[in-house]
Order: C-alpha cells, then structure tokens, then sequence
C-alpha cells in the first residue's frame, strides 16, 4: 500500500476509534447519571424528608429542595434565623461515586457565611454513594445540627 494510501486509512481508524471511545463514554456517564438519581430518590430525600418531619415537631421552619436529581439540600430555620444548610452533592472519580456533606451557615460571632465541605464517614474513603444509608445521612446531620446551630437549640438532646 502506498503512502498516500495508507494515511488515510490511518486517519479513518482514528476517527472512528474516536467515536467508539465517545460512545462508551457516554454510555458509562449514563449510568452513573442513573446512579446518582437513584442515590438521592432512594436515600437522600427519604433521609431530608424524615429530618424534616422531626424538626417541624421542635418549632423548627424546615425546607427541603429535591427538585434536581443530582442536588438535595435541607435548610433549618428558627425564629427567622437560618440555624443550618446541609447539602449532599455527589463525586465523580474514576471507578467511584462519592457522596460528600456540604454544610453553609453563618458564623455568629463575625456574621460571615462559611461553606464547610466534609465526610459522611471516618477512615477510610472509598465507599460509594450505596454504601451510605439513610441513618448516616440523618446522623451525620444531627451531628453537624448540634455543632453548628444557633443559641436556640444547643441543650436539645438528639439521643432520646
């Protein structure tokens, strides 16, 4: 085969090597889009919804979004005052889907909104998003709860 034969063949084999490779990407991105959905219809929102529930029977204005299916979050206000916003957003890393706490809350002393990033377990991390169940999401959060909120709700005890 010639040369100026040969390159092009050699061109071709590269797109459609390319193609393949989008594909299958594509087609792994789907699932783990299927994934992460199921993660928070499955254990996420249920964990959020049951909070919910609960801190309502404490005076607490309690506000759920699960609209997405990527993004969950549940904000707890008293009196007006945002006391906490915990959110669990998902990883993306090769081979793992990792759930991670995000909690926004304002720094009382100093008034400044901190975003704290942080992990759902101790030691090790290579746990995947249906390793986690709803109890650790609904204890991590009362953990988080009882640091962070205001005045009004540190003497209650969760444990009861």
């Amino acid at each position: 085969m010639s040369t100026r034969q040969n390159w092009k063949k050699i061109l071709a084999n590269f797109f459609e090597k390319q193609k393949e490779e989008k594909e299958e990407k594509e087609e792994k991105h789907s699932h783990e889009k299927l994934r992460v959905e199921k993660f928070y219809s499955t254990i996420v929102n249920p964990a959020f919804e049951e909070l919910k529930s609960e801190l309502k029977k404490h005076g607490r204005e309690v506000e759920v979004y699960s609209e997405r299916r990527d993004f969950a979050s549940i904000i707890v206000q008293f009196e007006g005052e945002e006391e906490l916003d915990y959110s669990i957003e998902v990883m993306l890393y090769p081979g793992l889907t990792f759930p991670r706490p995000v909690i926004h809350y304002t720094e009382w002393a100093s008034s400044r909104r901190l975003r704290v990033e942080g992990l759902l377990r101790t030691g090790s991390q290579d746990y995947d998003i249906f390793d986690i169940t709803i109890d650790e999401i609904i204890e991590h959060f009362l953990n988080e709860y009882k640091n962070l909120s205001s005045k009004h709700n540190k003497n209650i005890d969760f444990k009861s």
